[in-house]
């Protein structure tokens, strides 16, 4: 009797083996493509670095603006002019 039990307790443990297999895990992966965090900086060279207030002295803050070689500013996607 002990060896049947043992042979019944292997096809039980395989079976929820198998179940367990056969789930999706879906719950666990965001669909579609998410945002980094960016990059610290360029990916190129930065030529000029101005501070330029749009609208003089208006209530709009200044803003640094730099111009070079890049492609990615941060988490932005630019060509070659950043703010």
């Amino acid at each position: 009797m002990p060896h049947v039990l043992s042979k019944l307790a292997w096809s039980l443990c395989a079976a929820c083996a198998l179940a367990a297999l056969g789930t999706s895990a879906d719950a666990q992966c965001l669909s579609g493509w998410q945002p980094g965090g960016g990059i610290p900086g360029v990916d190129g060279t930065v030529n000029a670095i101005v501070s330029w207030d749009p609208d003089g002295a208006g209530p709009l803050p200044a803003m640094t603006v730099i111009a070079g070689t890049f492609t990615i500013a941060g988490a932005g996607l630019v060509q070659n002019i950043a703010a």
